[in-house]
């Protein structure tokens, strides 16, 4: 599944998204999940649980089946916590190019107006401890480092969702 933003849209909340992604899970023939997080900047960081619990329900439901992470320079903020919170609880594989961000951050953008200027601005205020008060990795790094080229972006080629299907058929 590709998840590009953090929130929820206009006709399924990510709760509802989640419940029915579950009941899939459940009743169809699913081997292995892929969760494709390289275009997601962000969004909503408290709407994340659901999609959480769904990638640790697809682990106890088929413990033998694969859950991929694809991640990239665009891994960004409540995107990349998602990736963070769903490592910490069960196993996955990263694939593609290390995110965008590290594993604790100052995020939740607050925007403010400059009194004389009238320019407004945004200001991130508050820490996101996704990781260990120690880690001090720069970013998620993948287990399966793809590195993007643009011949591959123009001739409509995923090396990265590639690699994936060729472990998914071993």
């Amino acid at each position: 599944m590709q998840f590009n933003d953090v929130r929820n849209s206009k006709d399924l909340t990510l709760v509802e998204f989640a419940m029915q992604l579950q009941e899939q899970i459940k009743h169809d023939d699913i081997e292995h999940m892929v969760l494709d997080l390289r275009h997601n900047s962000g969004g909503n960081g408290s709407l994340t649980p659901p999609l959480v619990a769904t990638a640790a329900f697809f682990k106890v439901l088929k413990p033998q089946g694969k859950l991929f992470i694809l991640i990239g320079r665009n891994t960004f903020s409540a995107g990349h916590d998602v990736a963070v919170k769903i490592a910490n609880i069960v196993p996955a594989i990263f694939v593609g190019e290390s995110s965008g961000t590290r594993p604790n951050v100052v995020g939740e953008a607050g925007w403010f107006n400059l009194p004389y200027s009238k320019q407004t601005g945004l200001i991130s205020s508050q820490f996101h401890q996704q990781s260990r008060a120690e880690d001090h990795r720069i970013w998620l790094a993948p287990d399966m480092p793809i590195t993007l080229s643009a011949k591959d972006y123009f001739a409509g080629i995923d090396p990265v969702m590639d690699a994936v299907l060729t472990i998914t058929k071993q």
